[in-house]
C-alpha cells in the first residue's frame, strides 16, 4: 500500500520504551513545575502584598501572554529537533506590517492578515533555509534574527509606527469575563497546539523526527516538510504575540520583539521542551510562561533594579539549560 502512512508515524510519540521514558518524566516534570509555580506565587503573596491583589494578577497574566503566545509557538520546532531564535524580530517585521497597514487606514482583519502572513513567510524561510542548504537551524535563526531585525530598523529608519483603532486596540487591552483578552488568545493558541500535538499525524511525526531524524528518514517521514511546517507555525505565532504587543501599546518599535527573546526560549524548556528534540509539552510551557510572569512581578513589586532583573533571568535560562542536560542524561 503506497499511500499508507509510515510504520513509525502509525506509533506516534507514545510508541516504545524509550517514549514511554519520555511520556513518564514529562508527566513528572510538569507536576513538579506546577509545584514550583505555587511556592514562587506564595513567596511573593507573603512579601509583597500588593502580588495578590485582582489588579496585579491582570497584570501578572497580560504580561505573560504578550510573550507567551511566541513561546508557545517556538515549543513546535523545538520538539521536532529545530530552535527558532529570530522569533523576536519576526514579531516587529510583523507588529510593523500590521501598524502600518492601519496607519494607512486598512481595514483591521486585513491588516492582522498581512502581519500572519509576514510571519508565516519568514517562518518558511527561515525552514528552506535550514533544510535545504542542510544547515543548523539555531545558527540559520540566529542570522536571520539580525537580518529580519535590520530590516525592521531600516524600513521604520528607527522610528515608531502607530496603530490607531479601538477594536484593534481591545485585543491588547480588553477584557472578556474578567479575564484579559491577550490571555484568551494565548490559551487558544496553546489549545490548538495541544490539539495539533496530540492528535494528527504532523503532530506525531514532530516526535518522531525530534527523537530520532535518521530513524525518521529511513521510515519514509520528511524531516525537511516536518521542520519547514513547524517552523511556518513559530513564525504565525511570533508574528500574533507582535500584533498583540502593538495592540496592547498602540504603537510598535523596531527591536521590540527582540527584548522577548530569553524569556521565551526560557519558557519553553523550563517547560519541559529538549533542546535536542523528540520531547515537549503544551502544558509545560504554559506552567514555565506563568513562572517567568510571575517571577518578574513579583522582583518589580519588591523593587530589584532592572539590571539585576537581566542578571536573574539569564541565570535562569542557563538554570533551565542544565536541568535539560540533566533530563537527557536520565534517558
Amino acid at each position: 500500500m503506497a499511500n499508507s502512512e509510515p510504520a513509525a508515524a502509525q506509533s506516534g510519540p507514545a510508541a516504545g520504551p524509550r517514549s514511554r521514558s519520555l511520556r513518564t518524566l514529562r508527566e513528572s516534570s510538569t507536576v513538579g513545575l506546577a509545584a514550583v509555580v505555587v511556592l514562587v506565587s506564595a513567596v511573593f503573596a507573603f512579601i509583597a502584598p500588593n502580588f495578590v491583589t485582582a489588579s496585579n494578577i491582570a497584570n501578572v497574566a497580560r504580561a505573560s501572554a504578550v510573550f507567551g503566545i511566541a513561546a508557545l509557538g517556538i515549543t513546535i520546532p523545538m520538539i521536532a529537533g529545530a530552535v527558532d531564535l529570530s522569533f523576536g524580530a519576526i514579531m516587529s517585521l510583523a507588529a510593523i506590517g500590521t501598524a502600518a497597514q492601519l496607519s494607512s487606514g486598512t481595514p483591521m482583519l486585513q491588516a492582522m492578515a498581512v502581519g500572519l502572513a509576514i510571519g508565516l513567510g519568514l517562518g518558511i524561510l527561515n525552514g528552506v533555509i535550514a533544510t535545504v542548504l542542510h544547515l543548523d537551524s539555531m545558527i540559520v535563526t540566529l542570522g536571520t534574527l539580525s537580518v529580519f531585525g535590520g530590516v525592521a530598523f531600516m524600513i521604520t529608519n528607527a522610528q515608531r509606527t502607530y496603530a490607531p483603532g479601538d477594536d484593534f486596540a481591545f485585543l491588547g487591552r480588553g477584557f472578556l469575563i474578567g479575564v484579559p483578552v491577550p490571555v484568551w488568545i494565548m490559551l487558544a493558541v496553546g489549545g490548538s497546539l495541544a490539539l495539533l500535538l496530540r492528535f494528527t499525524t504532523f503532530g506525531q511525526r514532530c516526535f518522531i523526527v525530534g527523537d530520532n531524524s535518521r530513524a525518521a528518514s529511513l521510515s519514509g517521514l520528511s524531516i525537511a516538510r516536518t521542520r519547514i511546517a513547524a517552523l511556518a507555525i513559530s513564525g504565525v505565532a511570533a508574528a500574533l504575540a507582535g500584533i498583540v504587543i502593538t495592540s496592547n501599546d498602540g504603537l510598535i518599535y523596531a527591536g521590540t520583539g527582540e527584548r522577548y527573546l530569553l524569556q521565551g526560549l526560557a519558557a519553553v524548556v523550563i517547560g519541559g521542551t529538549a533542546l535536542r528534540g523528540g520531547t515537549g509539552t503544551v502544558v509545560g510551557t504554559l506552567l514555565g510562561i506563568f513562572l517567568l510572569g510571575i517571577v518578574d512581578n513579583g522582583l518589580n513589586l519588591v523593587g530589584v533594579p532592572g539590571v539585576w532583573q537581566d542578571v536573574l533571568r539569564g541565570l535562569i535560562l542557563i538554570g533551565a539549560l542544565v536541568i535539560d542536560r540533566l533530563r537527557d542524561s536520565r534517558l
